[in-house]
């Protein structure tokens, strides 16, 4: 899906857009295709004495909720 949504934005003209799918714990006929803008996506930072936009770096928290399902499966494995 989300590779026919980068074929069609790309087909579509649309530039400055990252492709998005959500609502993917539904079925497929219930999924939701279409673009993010990038720019909204970007913080200003000041770079080499002027302010550029960038994608805000995140990092993966290895301790938070999201992780536990990863750090079981780690712990089934004997990893």
């Amino acid at each position: 899906a989300l590779g026919c949504t980068s074929a069609a934005l790309v087909l579509s003209g649309c530039t400055g857009l990252l492709a998005s799918v959500r609502n993917l714990l539904a079925p497929t006929e219930q999924w939701r295709c279409g673009g993010v803008p990038i720019a909204s996506l970007c913080i200003m930072q000041h770079r080499k004495g002027s302010d550029k936009p960038v994608i805000k770096k995140a990092l993966v928290e290895l301790d938070g909720p999201m992780s536990q399902p990863f750090a079981a499966w780690c712990e089934m494995r004997g990893a």
